[in-house]
């Protein structure tokens, strides 16, 4: 027996796929270079040299070692290089068991939601938002979409706060009210309980 609403999931046009397969078929007819497509994410620029040497450096490896499994959570050196990483940058202190690798942004959605999430939770995304998030309902939960907006300065000569201002200033006390719920963010992808 096949589970209908994961197969319906996969089943699911992709408005970013539809995007990418738009951009290869542009690139066909009117050339690759006057093609700008970011839908997908692939680089629009050469990766750096280091990276190009490091490849080549890997092909002198033993190959069954390096085409073998890595732990679930990623390469151990890797998590260390990556925790080291952020410690310096952001001064925090990660540490390597802090750090799980994904295959990319997709996965590491997909294991976050279903990590802090329970069926029936509602998750809170800022919209516009990455247009493939099935991985809410997938998970049992329900989507609030809050809309972005941009606010305003202050109104130096009136001292007062700009409309937009104002509204994000009751949607952030109107959701701070509300404690069952999650906030999932694309720069903070672990999310967070809001509390009453």
């Amino acid at each position: 027996m096949i589970n209908r609403s994961m197969y319906d999931l996969g089943n699911e046009p992709s408005a970013i796929r539809e995007l990418f397969a738009y951009g290869m078929k542009r690139k066909a007819e009117i050339g690759e270079e006057n093609v700008f497509d970011y839908s997908i994410g692939n680089p629009s620029v050469p990766a750096p040299d280091l990276v190009r040497r490091t490849i080549l450096e890997l092909m002198d490896e033993d190959p069954v070692a390096l085409h073998g499994y890595s732990p679930a959570s990623g390469d151990p050196a890797v998590r260390k290089v990556v925790a080291e990483h952020i410690a310096t940058k952001f001064g925090s202190p990660a540490t390597p068991d802090l750090i799980y690798l994904t295959a990319g942004a997709a996965a590491g959605i997909a294991i976050s939601i279903a990590a802090i999430t329970e069926p029936g939770d509602e998750v809170i995304v800022i919209s516009p938002y990455f247009p493939s998030m099935p991985w809410i309902h997938a998970s049992g939960c329900e989507v609030v979409e809050v809309p972005a907006s941009q606010p305003r300065l202050p109104d130096r000569r009136r001292g007062a706060l700009s409309r937009h201002h104002a509204e994000d200033e009751r949607r952030h006390h109107q959701l701070a009210e509300q404690s069952s719920r999650r906030g999932l963010h694309p720069r903070e992808p672990r999310g967070s309980r809001r509390g009453a």
